[in-house]
């Protein structure tokens, strides 16, 4: 629950960013700020889901698909950092 708490906090200040940026003239692709908005939303859900079996079966899955974005991230942040 924690990790997923972060991720809506991580995908909300994006969207917040993202947000400020277009509104000064930055040319961010619309798409990339519904990918975040949506990030944000599921995630939320993750965090209000009561402690089911369906949810104790998607889980874990979840868990495994963010840590490998979470990872491609941080491969991209120094990517960009190198440019």
């Amino acid at each position: 629950i924690v990790f997923s708490f972060l991720l809506v906090w991580f995908y909300c200040t994006l969207t917040i960013r993202e947000s400020i940026l277009m509104m000064n003239g930055s040319k961010i692709d619309s798409w990339w700020r519904i990918h975040h908005f949506l990030s944000t939303v599921a995630n939320a859900v993750l965090v209000l889901w009561s402690s089911t079996d369906s949810y104790q079966h998607f889980r874990q899955q979840n868990y495994y698909f963010n840590i490998y974005v979470s990872m491609v991230q941080v491969l991209l942040y120094y990517y960009q950092r190198g440019l």
